[in-house]
């Protein structure tokens, strides 16, 4: 395809998504099945990269290939022209509509900086399981990243039919575990900040007051996946098996019906004007390693660190529950779209102005 057929696609692709309803589980997502015609699918998978063109572990059976606008790996040069335009082209337009779908909620929890600093953390990103793929633990992007915005996987793959899907992991509210669709509600602040900071205990057998329900949006081609990350946005590949070993029939056919092939991105509100309002909300600035470090998985903590996380991070925790709590709220109306629009043509702009908005600023940012 060229690249002027791309443009053609993306204006379709971008009225596609437009017009599909945020879901409310867990976390606001959107679920866009049929997304891209199906002989563009066909040319993604006759495209895809040997895993000799600069694929790498990302963890046990599954690998990934950073397409960067300048340095598309040891991808061959019969594939290059077709990943440079679909990088360059297509993938910002769907990012960009998957922006201005969450934009409602996307205002609850970033404001202005939404409209003005959104672009790509990592590159286009091509990934693609071997047999020996399990699954993968429930986990979340907010103790490395509060900065991201949302995560974007586009299913790909029409000969998988062994692949699992990704789970989102809904907490369950102590003492009505069927009330809320939404992990993030303002009732038991503190102990929902004190779940969310466990970074992977959040399941804790010696906690039973942590509950999750969990829905799956299964692994089918073309379909693309987008749901707001945050500190409960808690996800996972479910395991095919309880003691987490892989499928036998994975391997079937030289593992040709289970390579979960996925297109994936991050995208973020750029973390400097995010560290620098929210170091103005705190005590004391929030330092992007130190917050890390800190919110690691078991880290080694000095009496520094334990008042650091307590005067620090765990306010921080618990201010950006609450404006998650607010964007669940947006997403859960219905009628979003016909409320008055003055605060929200003042900080967004109307739809296609936003989205036109968002996809410069994907375009001109492309790592």
């Amino acid at each position: 395809m060229t690249e002027l057929t791309f443009l053609r696609e993306a204006a379709k692709v971008q009225e596609v998504v437009a017009a599909t309803p945020l879901r409310e589980f867990a976390v606001p997502h959107l679920i866009v099945d049929d997304i891209l015609p199906d002989e563009l699918v066909a040319q993604i998978n006759e495209n895809w990269p040997e895993y000799t063109e600069g694929f790498f572990a990302e963890v046990p059976g599954n690998h990934i290939l950073q397409l960067y606008r300048r340095d598309y790996g040891r991808m061959a040069e019969s594939r290059l022209r077709f990943w440079r335009a679909f990088n360059e082209t297509l993938w910002p337009a769907i990012a960009s509509a998957a922006a201005e779908a969450l934009a409602g909620p996307a205002l609850e929890v970033f404001g202005g900086l939404y409209r003005e600093h959104l672009s790509l953390d990592m590159p286009l990103t091509l990934m693609q399981a071997d047999p020996t793929y399990p699954g993968h633990w429930m986990h979340t992007h907010f103790y490395h990243c509060p900065h991201w915005a949302f995560t974007m996987l586009l299913y790909i793959d029409p000969e998988d039919t062994h692949s699992q899907g990704t789970a989102l992991h809904r907490l369950l509210p102590r003492g009505e575990p069927d009330e809320a669709k939404t992990s993030y509600l303002t009732e038991d602040l503190d102990w929902r900040v004190e779940v969310a900071m466990e970074t992977f205990h959040w399941k804790d057998p010696n906690r039973p007051d942590r509950l999750y329900y969990e829905k799956v949006a299964d692994y089918k081609a073309n379909r693309l996946f987008v749901f707001q990350d945050g500190p409960l946005a808690l996800h996972s590949v479910p395991f095919d098996n309880p003691d987490h070993t892989p499928n036998p029939a994975r391997a079937d056919d030289g593992g040709r019906h289970a390579r979960r092939r996925i297109l994936r991105s991050h995208v973020k509100v750029h973390h400097d004007p995010f560290y620098e309002k929210h170091s103005a909300l705190l005590r004391e600035r929030l330092e992007p390693e130190r917050y890390m470090r800190l919110m690691a998985p078991n880290p080694v903590l000095s009496a520094e660190d334990e008042r650091y996380r307590n005067v620090v991070i765990r306010p921080f925790y618990k201010e950006r529950l609450e404006a998650y709590a607010r964007a669940a709220k947006r997403a859960q109306d219905k009628n979003r779209r016909a409320r008055p629009r003055k605060l929200w043509d003042r900080v967004i702009g109307r739809p296609q102005a936003a989205r036109g908005k968002f996809m410069a600023q994907l375009v001109e940012r492309i790592p």
